[in-house]
C-alpha cells in the first residue's frame, strides 16, 4: 500500500477535492478530455482520494494536462484541480516517475526562446529589398 507524502495529502484537503460533486463539468470543459476520452479531471481526483493507486503515479496521462485552469473555473464546488494535478506530479517524482512533458516542451521552447535578452529578431530579414514595405 503506497502512503502519499504529507504535501500531497495536504494538497488533497486544501483543494478542496473532498467537496468534488461529480457532477462531471470539468470533464466536459477539459480541452484534453475532448482529445483524449481516457482523460478526466474528475478521475484524476478520485484514483488521488485512493492512497494506494500507485498506477496514477505511474499513469502518462498525469503528464497531459496543460493546466489551462478550465475545470477550475466552471467546478461548483470550488476544486483547485491544477493543484492537485501539481502535487500529483511532484509525487511522482518523488517516486523516481520521468516526467514527460507535456506537447513534447514546445511551448516551454518558445517561452524561453522570446524571454532572452539577447535574442534580436528580424522577421522581415528574409525579404528581399524589391519586397519590403516602404514607410
Amino acid at each position: 500500500m503506497m502512503i502519499y507524502d504529507k504535501a500531497l495529502e495536504q494538497t488533497i484537503h486544501e483543494s478542496g477535492v473532498l467537496r468534488c460533486l461529480e457532477c462531471g463539468k470539468c470533464t466536459a470543459i477539459c480541452p484534453i478530455a475532448r482529445y483524449d476520452g481516457g482523460f478526466s479531471p474528475r478521475v484524476t481526483v478520485g484514483r488521488a482520494l485512493v492512497r494506494h493507486d500507485e498506477a496514477l503515479l505511474r499513469d502518462d496521462r498525469l503528464w497531459t494536462c496543460i493546466n489551462c485552469l478550465q475545470c477550475n473555473q466552471v467546478c461548483p464546488a470550488g476544486v483547485d484541480y491544477s493543484a492537485l494535478t501539481t502535487a500529483v506530479r511532484v509525487e511522482a517524482r518523488r517516486m523516481g516517475q520521468a516526467a514527460l512533458c507535456t506537447h513534447g516542451e514546445a511551448i516551454h521552447v518558445w517561452m524561453r526562446m522570446m524571454a532572452r535578452p539577447d535574442l534580436k529578431q528580424n522577421r522581415l530579414e528574409w525579404l528581399t529589398p524589391n519586397l519590403k514595405y516602404k514607410y
